[in-house]
This record gives structure tokens, C-alpha cells and sequence, in this order.
């Protein structure tokens, strides 16, 4: 049962129930609730207004304890489909544990309602309660296991434990008990799924729009099994369908998008991903594909096309912003967003993390050079952060200068490619930061002996800010050791190409004298291997004693 149905369950014909219904299937919880307070005005004892301004509340406000217990005390009247509707609003904005609540009280009504015994089982696996759902499905299934939703539920119950000999023998029991309703049921293809019978999925699915075509759990899982098979031809038309029969949630919206890359439908993928909310981070990282995927596919005057597009628009954000200026290579004064580059370190981490650690990744070899250079004494137990660290691919040659007593400190702002260096057991500290932020903490005052920075400046497009918070957490006499990428034949401090800054060595070294570090070794080498080299300058800065 749905809020919606709870709310048209109106009994008394007092004026003013059609609009508050108007407005709640509008969306306009707050307003729908303020003509329920009107009408409780007149009638205090209806029990469905005060359900409806409840639930209403919910869906607009994040409601107190004390209102939670209003509720608990006020709908003691309440049919069990009732109970079941409230804890459905709760359930759906992510409180289980007072969707819970209502879920017992519709059971303390009906014992034998099945869609509250099987919601409640759920709910304690969504919970982490296993002790609790071992016993309820064994007393569940004692007792009802000729109806097919138990069934599905007991299938489903064995799918958590990886038995799915039990699983299809559940479920095959229930399309023997009622096939036409086990069709319908999104349980059932939850449980395929699990069992990775995506044929299956199809061919039960197809079966069940037969007889239903606007089922769209069905629609649903029938699209996700052909993007699963690949057959993205037949995902497309199952994703039209299911977007005509309800707004899709941007999980559906984004695989929608991937299908649409998959068949070269730009256009329309663009025209998706306009429909997305500005603020979402998934639209954020398919723009950036879209551009990526139109590029290679040779599409470069299409792909600057839409991105003019999108840079007129007055209402985007930063970050599409720059990911725009990257495709149209539209000059910069202003830095990447550090909100961007988190999310591309998070989202693409494992790949990030594969180039850094690979052959044609030569940075640990340029820093290591750098260092004996320098002549930075081993094993001399000094202190070391290492900003901008990802996966890790400094940790080996810095942590030769932190032992014995010293420690060595990674600093990055992807929560992602941290769990990766962790991985390496390497760093003695791992902080979760951005590296400007980190320099000028209280507790990071010249603390550090020695601080790298390696192919992490080119997100930055002024270096001063970036010098004067390493200054500050250098002890004095220590040592700041930095890449970037040569811009060359410009009287300028910077120049923003292909997604990168560019720095001019003469700036960068007035940059640094600025901040109040010595320059003390600059060096032209290459940072990646490939069909075209990608080379760098290697500086090398000390902060006065």
C-alpha cells in the first residue's frame, strides 16, 4: 500500500481533502500538510487526516523524536494497511528502524498479513539482525510456506547464504503455487539476479509484461538484465518503456547513459544527461565520459559542439565548467575544483592507481634521483608527508628517509586511492585532505623534514598558494620536492591545456622566492613512457634555518 492510496482513503467529505490529495501527488508535502492542519481544525479526531498531515511531514521535513511518538500514540486506530503505508514513507527515506516500529504494530493488528511479515523480513536483513531473521523465517515459513510471496522470501533468505540449489527450488515451488503473481513480484527477480540468471530474468519478465506492460519493477529488471547480456539495442527500448511509465531515478538515468555510449547515441545521451540534477555527481562524471567517449570516437567538432552548449548555460556548475573549459581549451585563472578532482580520484581510483604503479610511470625513479642529489641522508629517521599520494607510488623510495624513528604521512583527498595505499602497509599515517588545507594546519606546523609533491601541481593554476602552505609545515632546513609540466615559449606564469596547467619555470621560481623557499635543483626528465613521452621538471626547494 503507498502513501498515495492512504491519502485518497478519505472518509468524511470535509472541503479541502481533493487539494491536499492535489498537492501531495504534486510533490508539495509542505503545503498538503498545512490543509491538513486546517482540516483538523474541524474534525481533531479524524484518524486518516492525521495520518495524511504525517505522512506529509515526513516526506518534507526531517521529523523529532517527540514527533515520531506523536505518531506512535495518535494512529493507535490504524488498520494494518495503514501501519504498513507509514512505515513504507519511513522505509523509502531511509528509516528502517521506525519503519520497523509500524511494521510490528501492522502484525500486532493481523498476524497473518503476509505483505507485513515479508516487509518486516526484509527489513531486519537491511537492519544487519540475522539472529532476529533466522527466527522469524523459521516461524514464517512453518506457517505459510504454501504462499508464493514466502517463498520467494524463503528463496531469497537462501540467496544471502550463496545456496542457490535451495534458491531455485523455492522459487519453483512458488510459480507452481501462483505463477501469474510471482511474475509480478520484484522479489523474484531480485533472486534471479543474485542467481546471475539474467536469461531467465528476460524470459520471465517478457512473460509478465504480457499480462501487466506497466509493471515497472518488471520493466526494471528486465532492462538491467540485457545491459548485463550486453544487448544494449534491447536495454534502450526497455528503458523508454519504463520511462514512460515513471520519472527514473538517477541509478536508471545513469545506466541509461552508459547503453546510450555503448551505441554511439550521443546526442540523446547529452540530451539525458541535461535532464539530470546539475548538483549530481554521476552527471558530472558521465559529461566527462560523454566528451571522452565523443572524442575517440573522432567526433571532435560534435563533442566541442556540446560543450559550448553547456559552458553558455548560466546555471552550471564550477565543475562542469572546467570540465567544459578542459574540451574547449579555453584559458583558466582559476584552479580545478577540488570537489572535481576528489570525485575523479574516487570514481576512477583502481585506474589511477594501475598507471602510477606501472612500468611507464617513472616518477618514483625521478624523485628517488632528486633525493640522492640532494644527498638526502638514509635511514635518518626523518619525517616526510607525501601530498597528493594516491595509490601510493612514493611510499617505497620515501620510506628509505623516515626510517628509523621518523615517520612517513600520505596525503590525499580521495577516500578511494587512500584504502589503496593503505594497502601497501607502507605509510606509518594516511589523511583523508586537500594538500593546501593539510600544510596549514595548526598541528602540521614545521613539522616535516621533507615534503613531495609529484604530478599533482598541474590541478593547480596559481603554485603561490600551494608554496606558502608547504613553507609552513617544513621544520626550517627542510626540503620541498615538487613536479610540473613545462610551459614553454609564453611570458606568463601558466596556461591551462587539455585539462592540465602548464607552469613556466621562470614563475615558478619567483613563486617560490616569494614564499621564502630556495630553489636548489631543477631538472627536465620523463614522467611517462608511452607512444609520446610526457616529460616534467623536477624542482627541489628548501625553506630556510
Amino acid at each position: 500500500m503507498t502513501e498515495e492510496n492512504a491519502l485518497t482513503q478519505e472518509t468524511s467529505g470535509c472541503t479541502g481533502q481533493a487539494r491536499a490529495v492535489g498537492l501531495f501527488l504534486l510533490k508539495r508535502y509542505k503545503e498538503a500538510a498545512t490543509v491538513y492542519d486546517e482540516l483538523l481544525k474541524d474534525d481533531p479526531e479524524n484518524i486518516v487526516f492525521w495520518t495524511n498531515r504525517m505522512i506529509c511531514r515526513l516526506q518534507h521535513s526531517s521529523v523529532s523524536t517527540a514527533f515520531f511518538d506523536q505518531m506512535v500514540q495518535r494512529v493507535s486506530r490504524l488498520p494494518a494497511e495503514g501501519y504498513l503505508c507509514l512505515a513504507e514513507v519511513l522505509n523509502n527515506l531511509g528509516r528502517q528502524e521506525e519503519a520497523l516500529v509500524f511494521v510490528n504494530k501492522a502484525l500486532e493488528k493481523s498476524a497473518d498479513n503476509i505483505s507485513a511479515n515479508v516487509f518486516k523480513a526484509l527489513l531486519l536483513f537491511h537492519l544487519e539482525r540475522p539472529d532476529e531473521l533466522y527466527a522469524f523465517m523459521d516461524s514464517l515459513y512453518l506457517r505459510f510456506k504454501a504462499d508464493e510471496r514466502i517463498l520467494c522470501l524463503a528463496a531469497f533468505y537462501a540467496s544471502l547464504f550463496e545456496n542457490m540449489q535451495q534458491a531455485d527450488h523455492f522459487l519453483k515451488k512458488a510459480l507452481k503455487v501462483n505463477r501469474a503473481a510471482v511474475l509480478q513480484d520484484p522479489l523474484f527477480y531480485s533472486i534471479l539476479s543474485e542467481m546471475e540468471e539474467e536469461a531467465q530474468i528476460i524470459e520471465y519478465g517478457l512473460e509478465a509484461l504480457t499480462a501487466c506492460d506497466e509493471n515497472q519493477d518488471v520493466w526494471s529488471a528486465v532492462s538491467q538484465a540485457y545491459i548485463t547480456l550486453e544487448e544494449y539495442e534491447e536495454a534502450d527500448n526497455a528503458l523508454q518503456s519504463l520511462s514512460c511509465l515513471t520519472d527514473l531515478s538517477e541509478e536508471m538515468q545513469v545506466q541509461w547513459v552508459y547503453v546510450l555510449f555503448e551505441l554511439q547515441e550521443y546526442d540523446r545521451a547529452f540530451d539525458l544527461l541535461l535532464q539530470m540534477p546539475e548538483d549530481s555527481e554521476a552527471r558530472l562524471l558521465q559529461i566527462r565520459e560523454l566528451f571522452w567517449n565523443m572524442r575517440q570516437a573522432g567526433l571532435e567538432e560534435q563533442c566541442r559542439q556540446k560543450a559550448e552548449i553547456l559552458a553558455d548555460r548560466q546555471d552550471i556548475s564550477e565543475e562542469t565548467r572546467f570540465i567544459c573549459d578542459a574540451v574547449l581549451n579555453r584559458e583558466r585563472k582559476d584552479s580545478a575544483p577540488v570537489s572535481l578532482v576528489r570525485l575523479i580520484n574516487d570514481a576512477y581510483a583502481q585506474e589511477l592507481s594501475d598507471i602510477a604503479l606501472s612500468s611507464s610511470y617513472l616518477g618514483p625513479s625521478l624523485l628517488e634521483e632528486t633525493l640522492e642529489t640532494l644527498e638526502v641522508p638514509l635511514a635518518e629517521s626523518l619525517n616526510a608527508a607525501d601530498l597528493g599520494c594516491g595509490a601510493g607510488a612514493m611510499a617505497a623510495v620515501l620510506k628509505k628517509y623516515t626510517l628509523f624513528d621518523g615517520a612517513l604521512v600520505g596525503v590525499d583527498l580521495s577516500s578511494e586511492t587512500l584504502e589503496l595505499a593503505a594497502d601497501q602497509s607502507t605509510y606509518d599515517d594516511l589523511q583523508e585532505a586537500d594538500l593546501i588545507s593539510f600544510c596549514k594546519s595548526k598541528k602540521n606546523a614545521k613539522q616535516y623534514d621533507l615534503i613531495v609533491c609529484m604530478d599533482v601541481l598541474s590541478c593547480f593554476a596559481d603554485l603561490a598558494p600551494v608554496f606558502k602552505a608547504v613553507k609552513s609545515a617544513l621544520k626550517p632546513g627542510g626540503r620541498f620536492v615538487f613536479s610540473i609540466f613545462p610551459l614553454t615559449g609564453k611570458e606568463r606564469p601558466f596556461s591551462f591545456n587539455a585539462g592540465v596547467f602548464h607552469h613556466n619555470a621562470d614563475f615558478v621560481s619567483a613563486a617560490l622566492k616569494t614564499s621564502r623557499l630556495q630553489e636548489i635543483y631543477r631538472q627536465e626528465g620523463i614522467l611517462y613512457r608511452g607512444e609520446e613521452d610526457i616529460s616534467c621538471l623536477i624542482f627541489a626547494a628548501q625553506k630556510k634555518k
